[in-house]
């Protein structure tokens, strides 16, 4: 009936998704739960781990008192065994338990499928058209009932040199000397290159061997072949699959390329996000070391410009600058994806291109709304009583105009850390002009050549950087 089919895939899924609970988390006593009673519960194929535990488990049943199902469940490990590494069809499996001896009902058979699938799960591997199953859900549940036959099974086991390269590879995913199998290491890793980012996935500027691990990664079909040929060819060794000899010197060598590979990968976004805020701090001349200390210098530079932006690109630069709700990694990606219209984590190496030209872009424009903001925030009434504190950002307005030459302007933001400085080289170039026997004039008008000098370096070096 179509309540029974129902009843059977939830029974499968709770299988999968709960398999450790009493009762696999069913609750009441829906058609489901019927099943699970008479065919799991009833057999001891699903039951505590030990008297005194809360946590289930699915095994073997006894023999002694179940001969019937503990048999049907050797057929099933034997013929997975007897292939010797190679795949079973599911729809193989299927043939074997509905003949003699076993006599099987078809609508039975995935129950024992997946009982013991679930007690073996770290040795045995699924596939779908050929390709390896890193998960199984409702929908892949759905697709096997409909389709066994587009299904295979596979017993992975390893010897030897093999046992060396997993032994030294599982600490890099956090595996525990007994979860050193292939399917454990194979899930943890692929679950970590599916959890990066688009951009990681995406990007060109790595190093080969990162490149080749995650071509590997992104195109993995068995794991066995996936963990001792495709990610040693990648990381430039022979295969640990025809080289069972292999020396501790590979191994070690695999390990390290290996994870020097997935500490890149796992690093890259970071990465990117370190050079967008080096690219702020240069274009702006960001004073203050940490990103956080960036960001509210920049805010303090930006919030005087945003009553003069016309600019409709300046002005959504400003707005977003100025934003005080945003932590500080949010706040950089927000000025990123706002300059090359693409949130920074689906970037791809082209937009990382083209916010860097945008940048350079909103950038000039910034520097030049400074003077004119300054002047007019200058005409401004003055407020009532204004602020005295030291620990502020001060900015001065400098302009230098040469008769027949071009005028030189700019606004110089002083930071209060700086203030001894400033103070120091003032009093010594102070003295080196009182010391000059000259008129008041000629020190004025060396100064002004000077700073005019200075004001023409730093538009250079301005231009040079756009």
């Amino acid at each position: 009936s179509s309540s029974a089919v129902k009843g059977l895939k939830l029974l499968l899924e709770a299988m999968i998704e709960r398999g450790d609970l009493y009762r696999l988390g069913i609750e009441k006593h829906p058609a489901e739960y019927g099943m699970y009673a008479s065919i799991l519960q009833a057999t001891g194929m699903h039951r505590p781990v030990s008297d005194d535990s809360e946590r289930w488990h699915f095994a073997r049943p006894d023999p002694a008192e179940r001969p019937g199902c503990a048999a049907v469940w050797d057929a099933i490990t034997n013929v997975l065994r007897a292939a010797k590494g190679q795949r079973v069809s599911v729809r193989e499996l299927y043939e074997v338990l509905r003949q003699p001896p076993y006599g099987v009902r078809e609508g039975l058979i995935p129950v024992f499928l997946f009982a013991v699938y679930k007690a073996a799960e770290d040795e045995i591997a699924v596939y779908e058209n050929g390709t390896f199953v890193s998960r199984i859900d409702f929908q892949t549940i759905e697709r096997l009932l409909k389709s066994p036959d587009k299904f295979e099974l596979q017993w992975v086991e390893i010897k030897g040199a093999r046992e060396e390269v997993l032994r030294r590879l599982a600490p890099l995913v956090g595996l525990t000397a007994a979860e050193q199998k292939p399917l454990p290491f194979v899930l943890r890793l692929l679950g970590r290159i599916h959890g990066l980012p688009p951009y990681v996935r995406k990007t060109a500027t790595l190093s080969q061997t990162a490149l080749n691990v995650r071509e590997a990664l992104h195109h993995a079909v068995e794991p066995t072949t996936l963990l001792f040929e495709d990610l040693p060819h990648a990381c430039g060794l022979r295969s640990f699959l025809v080289n069972g000899d292999a020396s501790s010197a590979d191994v070690e060598a695999f390990a390290e390329r290996l994870q020097e590979a997935l500490r890149e990968l796992g690093g890259a976004y970071d990465g990117l996000l370190a050079d967008l805020q080096t690219q702020i701090a240069h274009v702006f001349r960001l004073h203050t070391k940490s990103a956080d200390e960036r960001r509210h210098e920049l805010a303090e530079r930006a919030r005087p410009l945003l009553p003069h932006a016309t600019d409709t690109r300046l002005k959504a630069f400003l707005v977003r600058a100025t934003d005080e709700i945003l932590d500080t990694q949010g706040w950089y990606e927000s000025l990123a994806a706002l300059l090359a219209k693409r949130p920074p984590v689906q970037w791809s190496d082209e937009d990382h291109e083209v916010f860097g030209t945008a940048l350079r872009e909103v950038a000039r424009r910034f520097h030049t709304l400074e003077p004119i903001a300054f002047e007019a925030d200058q005409e401004a009434p003055e407020p009532e009583a204004p602020a005295a504190d030291t620990r502020l950002l001060k900015r001065v307005r400098l302009s230098v105009t040469v008769q027949y030459e071009d005028e030189h302007e700019h606004v110089i933001s002083i930071h209060p850390e700086d203030n001894d400085l400033i103070t120091d080289v003032y009093r010594r170039l102070r003295e080196a002009i009182e010391a000059e026997d000259v008129v008041l004039e000629t020190k004025i008008a060396a100064l002004a050549q000077l700073t005019n000098e200075l004001l023409s370096e730093r538009e250079r070096t301005y231009k040079a950087h756009e």
